[in-house]
């Protein structure tokens, strides 16, 4: 898991972060208007457009066949809330972390061994 730090209480931010097999392109933004953070991602051939940013373990499960990477959204009020304010990333409120190959392998098997428990 690798924390996307230096993000900043400005409305609009590019990034990139490389990976073994290529670089990752983010655009997140803010709109005031509903109080909510997006997301734009690009890597190689794949474009997600418009995700909303919440809180969650892995925002990209749903690509998870396509991208050998997931993204997850920790806010540190206990998960209660959704990221909202301008400055939430850049007062470590909310924290924006990077999930490798190794990472979603885990959170698949620990999702499983949880159901079974159950």
């Amino acid at each position: 898991m690798t924390e996307l730090q230096g993000l900043q209480a400005t409305p609009i931010q590019t990034f990139n972060h490389s990976i073994s097999g290529g670089t990752i392109f983010f655009k997140l933004y803010y709109r005031p208007a509903v109080q909510m953070w997006f997301i734009d991602i690009q890597y190689n051939t794949k474009t997600i457009n418009g995700l909303r940013v919440c809180a969650n373990i892995n925002l990209l499960n749903s690509w998870k066949k396509v991208l050998p990477f997931g993204l997850s959204v920790f806010v540190r009020d206990g998960n209660k809330t959704d990221p909202f304010l301008i400055d939430d990333f850049s007062t470590g409120r909310a924290i924006l972390y990077l999930l490798s190959q190794e990472d979603l392998v885990y959170l698949e098997e620990e999702y499983a061994y949880q159901r079974s428990i159950q």
